[in-house]
């Protein structure tokens, strides 16, 4: 996690959970979101790795942002759920294996 000077010294009861989530691969995603988006953001797994399947809390990850940045964590996750899922077909245009075509002046990279 990237630390901002102004919160390095919070206390992990200064954290607020902003979502609580089924598996560490979506919370990690969850976290990068908001990270990208300036807020401070952290996962806390309380996966129990020995188990074969997930045992009640045992499969959870929470998704925990600083307490002053709540709102602004709550509102750009808001924002995210509007857009939907992603979808599970790739678009004709860019199959896998075909190459992908560019105006003129676009930068490809």
């Amino acid at each position: 996690m990237s630390e901002d000077p102004n919160e390095s010294a919070a206390s992990a009861a200064d954290w607020e959970i902003v979502r609580t989530l089924s598996n560490e691969e979506e919370a990690e995603l969850i976290v990068g979101l908001l990270q990208a988006n300036g807020v401070p953001a952290e996962m806390e797994s309380l996966y129990f790795h020995q188990e074969p399947a997930h045992v009640g809390n045992l499969g959870e990850s929470r998704v925990r942002v600083p307490a002053g940045r709540r709102e602004e964590a709550e509102r750009l996750l808001a924002e995210n759920d509007q857009l939907g899922p992603l979808p599970e077909e790739v678009p004709q245009e860019a199959s896998p294996g075909s190459p992908l075509e560019f105006d003129e002046g676009d930068d490809p990279i």
